[in-house]
Order: structure tokens, then sequence, then C-alpha cells
């Protein structure tokens, strides 16, 4: 019994027992090294347009200050740049500027289904598509009533609007409703879409969306297009196969 324990312990400290002939050594997968390597190829950037990025990275107009500093201010600006009467020049390039780049103006509109679709038309289209028909018509849209909510980053506006083709005129040639996404980005506001609807005849504005003794319906004269009167509207109009006035 001595001679056997005397054998194992003399095998234990002449080293590790030698391997089968078959056997080989487990070596560490070599599909991943054991550290991070150096040059990985780095986070792959944000998408061209992002907010975030700087203006030498892309190529937009930059907001002025006093225009994105809060959501008062931005929608104070948002209603007020396209404003004008007929004949008068907008600063469009400011206008763009409240916008992020890839932002959209979204119309819901009636189909010929007599259902509805929406329009998804970029903010820098929609400014080409209609800055004629703004400036030679006149296009004055006025905010009567905002509901805002809000969390981290981005707040929703519900903001009821009129329109009008002149300071001149005293009642509206019609009435919709904005709904309105902002983003806010440090120390500025962006406006990321804008999806609205207007009221026709049995598609009335709540009360709750108007100011306290508003009128109810809002009257409906006669539509200017392109400085061309036409007959307003008896029901939801077709999307227009070019321009989503705003209407």
């Amino acid at each position: 019994m001595n001679a056997l324990v005397t054998a194992i312990v003399a095998c234990l400290l002449s080293g590790p027992m030698p391997l089968p002939q078959d056997s080989k050594p487990v070596q560490p997968p070599n599909d991943k090294p054991a550290h991070p390597s150096t040059d990985q190829p780095s986070k792959k950037p944000m998408p061209s347009g992002h907010p975030g990025m700087s203006n030498e990275q892309v190529k937009w107009p930059k907001a002025r200050a006093e225009d994105v500093k809060s959501i008062d201010a931005i929608l104070a600006a948002f209603y007020k740049i396209p404003a004008g009467n007929p004949g008068e020049a907008r600063d469009w390039e400011r206008y763009m500027s409240l916008f992020t780049p890839d932002a959209r103006m979204v119309p819901a509109r009636s189909d010929d289904r007599g259902g509805a679709m929406a329009m998804y038309v970029p903010i820098a289209q929609y400014v080409d598509m209609n800055k004629k028909y703004f400036e030679k018509g006149g296009f004055l849209d006025s905010e009567v009533h905002r509901q805002v909510d809000s969390f981290g980053h981005m707040a929703q506006v519900w903001s009821t609007y009129e329109s009008r083709h002149s300071a001149e005129e005293k009642d509206p040639y019609i009435r919709g409703i904005n709904s309105i996404q902002l983003l806010k980005d440090k120390d500025r506001w962006w406006i990321v879409n804008v999806f609205w609807d207007f009221e026709t005849p049995g598609n009335d504005i709540p009360a709750k969306y108007l100011p306290a003794g508003a009128a109810q319906p809002a009257a409906q004269p006669a539509v200017q297009t392109e400085g061309k009167p036409e007959a307003a509207p008896t029901e939801t109009p077709a999307a227009p196969a070019t321009e989503p006035k705003k209407e």
C-alpha cells in the first residue's frame, strides 16, 4: 500500500501526464480577439438630415434663435413667416429653418372610395409647390386655440387655425386643426411633422378646440385659388393632383 502511494506522489511531482496520441491541446477560438481591437469601425453616423448634426454636415437654413427657443416662439414663427397679403414676398429660407430637413407636411384628404388619404410632402417640396400660390393669392393662417402635450424631447401640439387671404378679411374662408410634432434638441425646437385637416359641413370643429364664444361653424365664402375665385366646397375635396395647398 505504501509503495502505491509513493508511486502516485512521484507521478504528480514529475509534471503533467502525457496526453494520448489522438488528443490535441484545446486552443481558444480564433474568430474573436481576446481583447477589442483598436481599429474596429466606429458607430454608423446618424442618417442625413438628422437635426443633431451640425450645419456643416447638413445643408439646411440656420434658424434664428428667437424663432426656435420655445414652443411659443416656434409656433408664432410657423404661422407668421408664410403669412402675407397678395403680392407680398415671404422669407421661405427662414420658414424651412423651423423644420427638420426630413419633415413632412401631411394634409388629410378624402379619396374617391369614400375614405381618406394622407398626402406626404417633404417640407422643401411643399414650399416649392406653394410659395407662388401663397404670394400671389394671399395667405394668412392664424392660431386661435392650442393644446400641448409633452414628454422628454417631444411635444404634440393640437393647434386650431383660421385661414384668410388678406388681413382685411373679417371672416376666415376655412378653419382647421394642425397636429404639429416638435422635437427639443438642446437649446432649440424643431418641427418634425405637420398633419392637418379642415372643417367642412358636417365635420365641425368641436367647441373644446375653439376659443370661447367662437362662431360654429365657420363661414365659407368663395375660395381663391391661384388668384381665381372658386365656389366654396360643399364636401371634402379630393386631394389636388399637384399642389397640397393649405386649406
